[in-house]
């Protein structure tokens, strides 16, 4: 039985590991977006790597690392796709690029390297390109059992760490919208939504903290953060906490009722 489950998990991994690198190479090549997006990005994947390495990171060491990181990488890889970045540096983390001595630039620059250069994804690249060129449009059931097969990875993942933080807004989105398996009251809604804000807000300030040199735009999000600026950046900031906050609410109440969320995508 445990093999079984071991065996799902893989597999649900690899599915959700797969989705997340096609999805990466559609996105812009990292030589055509403004560079303080690729700061951002470059910022947060560097953030979560020393997290996932259990390590403390103050923020002059975080910001020698990633001003010194954005120029190497557009200059080694000026055609990377920018969603690739995370990915390779979470890949490069689990050793996948083989051994490495400490956080530095050149570690991370090795990590997006080795991953760029990789005869994976040169596979995928050209799978991708031909699939675009030969192959039909997924059809909506399709794309729907794609989304239920994320849907119970996340939820593991969830169970065993009591977190999950990857696209948790759009697995929300499925869960209510596409498949319609929960539903908030009025009253947990604004609940959720008071708690995002508040999220959204308390990651604002220690990005101001991490980046002051973006003072303007990160005081001008928590400030529509606040206000619920209908349509600005840092609104969708607080929809995508909260979203994912109902989602992770809605996990725990199945964990507590001993229901496994398979039971649920069965029945649909």
């Amino acid at each position: 039985m445990e093999n079984k489950i071991a065996t799902r998990d893989q597999n649900l991994q690899s599915v959700h590991l797969l989705s997340r690198e096609l999805e990466a190479l559609s996105s812009e090549q990292i030589c055509k977006v403004p560079e303080i997006d690729l700061d951002k990005v470059l910022m947060t994947a560097v953030h979560k790597a020393f997290r996932d390495k259990g390590q403390e990171v103050d923020p002059n060491q975080m910001d020698h690392i990633v001003d010194n990181l954005l120029p190497t990488v557009l200059k080694s890889c000026p055609f990377i796709r920018i969603a690739e970045i995370p990915i390779a540096i979470e890949k490069g983390i689990l050793g996948d690029y083989g051994d490495y001595f400490g956080l530095n630039v050149v570690t991370f620059t090795n990590f997006i390297k080795s991953h760029y250069a990789s005869e994976k994804r040169a596979k995928i690249a050209k799978q991708t390109m031909y699939e675009e060129e030969e192959k039909e449009p997924p059809s909506e059931q399709e794309i729907l059992e794609k989304d239920k097969q994320l849907l119970s990875y996340a939820f593991e993942q969830y169970k065993k760490s009591g977190y999950y933080e990857d696209h948790g807004n759009y697995m929300y989105k499925v869960a209510v919208k596409k498949l319609g398996l929960f539903s908030l009251s009025a009253e947990r809604q604004k609940e959720y939504l008071d708690n995002g804000r508040a999220k959204a807000v308390e990651k604002l300030k220690t990005e101001l903290i991490q980046k002051p040199h973006e003072r303007r735009r990160i005081t001008s999000c928590i400030q529509q953060a606040g206000a619920m600026e209908k349509g600005s950046e840092g609104v969708k900031l607080v929809y995508k906490e909260s979203l994912q906050l109902a989602l992770m609410g809605w996990f725990k109440d199945l964990v507590e009722s001993g229901i496994e969320i398979t039971e649920l995508l069965t029945k649909e």
